[in-house]
């Protein structure tokens, strides 16, 4: 367009504006496909488990061996049990729920038999935690 064009918005219709308070906004947060930092990931665990567990299932020794390998941690089986139950909470938003589950460390076995069974295109479109099936079958375990 040439500098000395303008374009006038005259006709245009401008829609109502929803206007809310500052003192009502949610708080921002992150998208919740956005990669999560070690600390985010812990603060996540940690208020799952003082959430959904209880004090019995907190003091079972067989339940708080190391279940699964995470991208930044190990998980016990008292902390994935309360990720899957964060990650199914009726009472969550979409958003956390997602959280939860993009957190979650899958079963490598699990994992390479959807491969097998749906395709390759079904694990490039999972968004949960792929480390387990990396640390079992190696870095190109999806294009053998």
């Amino acid at each position: 367009m040439p500098a000395t064009m303008t374009r006038s918005y005259a006709h245009a219709e401008i829609p109502p504006v929803n206007f809310t308070p500052a003192t009502e906004r949610r708080p921002v947060t992150r998208p919740a496909n956005a990669e999560l930092t070690a600390d985010e990931i812990e603060a996540l665990v940690q208020a799952a488990v003082k959430k959904y567990l209880t004090p019995r299932e907190i003091a079972d020794e067989r339940a708080n061996e190391i279940c699964r390998r995470g991208k930044t941690r190990y998980f016990t089986l008292n902390e994935m049990c309360a990720i899957l139950e964060g990650a199914t909470d009726d009472n969550l938003d979409e958003e956390e729920c997602q959280r939860f589950a993009r957190i979650c460390p899958v079963d490598a076995d699990f994992v390479k038999a959807m491969k097998d069974f749906a395709g390759k295109e079904w694990v490039l479109a999972y968004e949960g935690d792929l480390t387990p099936v990396e640390a079992k079958y190696g870095k190109g375990w999806l294009d053998q």
